[in-house]
């Protein structure tokens, strides 16, 4: 419907008008240059004030919002995510490590990786096992409550006398950071898989400048054109949202044609705007090569005026624009670099083909389980992985070893 009118959808959830946008352009127009207006967020009332009354993607605007946003920086912006950086070096050869050893647990060693930076940027201890009680409790919130993310999921959204019966206010919760980094990771392992060619290539790239003695590093980045392209066109082909997280209006406007109420809910549809016409040739093929000669991160690349010039959309829009995605980008960087130095990446013989659009039915859009081939590349990867692991240190605690609150 949306491709009717030119990308734009309106429609009325009882009596709450909703903005349905499938176009760069607009998105551009509306969440960027007229983020003044479109920053704030709807009063999704079970969420924001039962379950996640501090989480900054969900805040309305205002004071609040503001306040916490520099919090956020503080605890996971560009100053943080530079110190992160010794972390994530040690938490990713733990991962290889893990990978080596019981390459059947992929997904768990994932989530095991994430948490851990997540807890080591906030708290300032690790998570080193696979059992530990918070890992549960983090990821079973996520997918129990992330449901109710999108407007019209539950009544007490329109009829706020029934938030009498919500659910129990959940304490000490993390950062939404560990659930998406993991699933993104997650989805990498799935997309490689389905792409020899692509995974060829990028392990011929890091052959040439790491070699075979040693791991990548964070200074071989710059010389890694193709990594950084395929991490891009990861975000692009398999985006973790389809919709993105609802904006909200402030005042009313008009907006090519439409009139647009104060208070009007608007949803940017994310596979959609990933596989605009305009911006991307044959969207639907997985193509690194789109984005080789961008050199750019995508921090800078999300700031940039020209909408035809931005890599992809997973890191949100304006004033919305996620504030961990420096130490994001970062672990994205170190887990893929370093899984395809040492490991090949295939499909099963015998195994139903893998889908990219098989995926959980909750707002963040997890792979459903399934079974990858994780080899190491040779012998040699074998022995510098694992003394690597061997030899890593860290000074931070394990959270075994300290009283927590959560």
């Amino acid at each position: 419907m949306a491709k009717e009118f030119s990308g734009l959808c309106m429609l009325w959830l009882f009596s709450q008008p909703v903005l349905i946008v499938t176009k760069l352009r607009d998105a551009k127009e509306l969440m960027d240059k007229r983020g003044a207006i479109f920053s704030d967020r709807p009063p999704l009332n079970i969420v924001v004030k039962k379950v996640w009354p501090n989480m900054l993607p969900l805040k309305p605007a205002g004071e609040g919002f503001r306040l916490l946003r520099r919090v956020y920086i503080d605890l996971l912006g560009p100053k943080t995510s530079l110190a992160v950086k010794k972390y994530q070096e040690y938490e990713s050869r733990m991962m290889l490590r893990d990978l080596y050893k019981t390459p059947e647990a992929f997904r768990a060693h994932t989530e095991r990786f994430s948490t851990s930076v997540i807890f080591s940027a906030v708290y300032g201890v690790r998570i080193s096992r696979l059992d530990y009680p918070i890992m549960h409790e983090l990821f079973d919130i996520m997918k129990t409550t992330a449901n109710f993310v999108l407007p019209g999921r539950v009544l007490v959204d329109y009829v706020p006398i029934l938030e009498r019966l919500t659910l129990d206010i959940l304490k000490g919760i993390i950062d939404v950071g560990s659930e998406t980094t993991s699933s993104m990771m997650q989805s990498i392992l799935k997309v490689l898989a389905m792409n020899p060619e692509a995974q060829k290539k990028a392990q011929e790239e890091l052959d040439q400048v790491v070699g075979h003695s040693r791991l990548p590093t964070w200074e071989d980045i710059p010389k890694l054109p193709y990594i950084r392209a395929l991490i891009k066109e990861l975000h692009r082909f398999a985006p973790l949202l389809y919709i993105g997280v609802p904006h909200a209006s402030t005042e009313d406007i008009t907006y090519k044609g439409f009139t647009v109420p104060k208070t009007t809910i608007l949803l940017p549809n994310a596979w959609a705007l990933s596989r605009d016409h305009e911006r991307y040739q044959d969207p639907d093929t997985f193509a690194p090569e789109r984005f080789l000669g961008d050199d750019i991160d995508s921090y800078t690349s999300a700031k940039l005026g020209d909408y035809l010039k931005r890599d992809h959309i997973s890191y949100g829009w304006g004033r919305r624009l996620c504030q961990g995605i420096h130490l994001a980008e970062n672990s994205l960087y170190m887990q893929v670099s370093r899984v395809l130095w040492a490991f090949d990446v295939a499909t099963i013989p015998g195994e139903p083909p893998l889908n990219i659009h098989e995926k959980d039915d909750g707002f963040i859009k997890k792979p459903k389980p399934f079974r990858v081939s994780i080899t190491p590349r040779s012998d040699e990867a074998v022995q510098v992985l694992l003394q690597s692991a061997e030899e890593a240190v860290t000074d931070l605690p394990d959270a075994d070893s300290v009283e927590m609150a959560f």
